[in-house]
């Protein structure tokens, strides 16, 4: 039976190759995680609408994506796509995404509300070997106020996971806000998610920096296998991926593992 992917630790919201590099130089290559190198592309950016994108200094011209990724094995490069398209239409989406991000995309994230499994069971099939995390945005998790229960997440998960049609899920409410993530009512929906997918890869983001990457030793120590991304709070005040903070963040990172923290493998 397979495992669980290679765990991550994730930087979302690179705009140029030199931003990689310089985040791979500091990434510490001894620990068991990989530095996901994350991209943002929408169906806005990808028509070239870049006036409507609404953090334009987080999405590069899609012509520019594909040079953005290094071939260095530490890195897993993804390109996280939001998009509202279904069906046939999401499906050519998906392979022009794919396209814009060779020769080194290795997956893609999908910040997608329950697109289609058979949509993406088929993608799967034409494009195997890639990882394919699907995020859980605030809408898609358990809400008692919607009437919305844990099971009716796991049920509504299960044609994905049992289908092959994606490899892991991102538990952020966030949506790149830099929204502080709940470590309280995440515990359970991860729980959640080991017990019912014991093969799906589970990463956790909201909120992470360097200061907050301490606060997840206490899930970690149960849940060692997780994946963790920031975004938002590594931005300067005019929207910039700041290379201080995520050397910091990554810092962050690497000190937990040092001092015998769960980041260790």
């Amino acid at each position: 039976m397979p495992g669980r992917p290679k765990p991550y630790v994730g930087v979302t919201g690179f705009m140029t190759r030199h931003d990689v590099e310089a985040a791979l130089t500091t990434f510490p290559s001894a620990i068991h995680f990989d530095l996901m190198v994350g991209v943002l592309v929408s169906h806005k950016s990808f028509r070239g609408d870049r006036d409507a994108i609404r953090w334009p200094n987080r999405y590069p011209c899609t012509e520019d994506v594909g040079g953005i990724f290094t071939d260095d094995p530490k890195a897993l490069n993804l390109i996280h796509f939001n998009s509202r398209a279904r069906g046939r239409e999401l499906f050519q989406q998906l392979q022009a995404v794919v396209d814009c991000g060779k020769p080194h995309i290795l997956g893609l994230q999908l910040n997608i509300v329950w697109p289609d499994p058979d949509t993406l069971f088929h993608f799967a099939v034409d494009y195997p070997g890639l990882r394919i995390v699907q995020q859980l945005n605030r809408g898609m998790l358990p809400n008692a106020e919607r009437g919305w229960s844990m099971q009716n997440m796991i049920d509504r998960l299960r044609p994905y996971v049992e289908q092959g049609a994606i490899t892991d899920v991102l538990v952020d409410a966030s949506g790149g806000t830099g929204k502080g993530f709940d470590f309280r009512s995440s515990f359970g929906v991860i729980d959640a998610l080991e017990t019912a997918f014991p093969y799906l890869g589970i990463g956790i983001a909201g909120g992470l920096c360097a200061k907050t990457v301490p606060e997840l030793e206490v899930l970690l120590a149960v849940f060692p296998f997780l994946s963790i991304d920031a975004e938002g709070k590594l931005r300067s005040g005019d929207d910039h991926l700041d290379l201080t903070k995520v050397e910091s963040y990554l810092a962050a990172f690497h000190n937990s593992c040092v001092n015998g923290s769960p980041f260790r493998h």
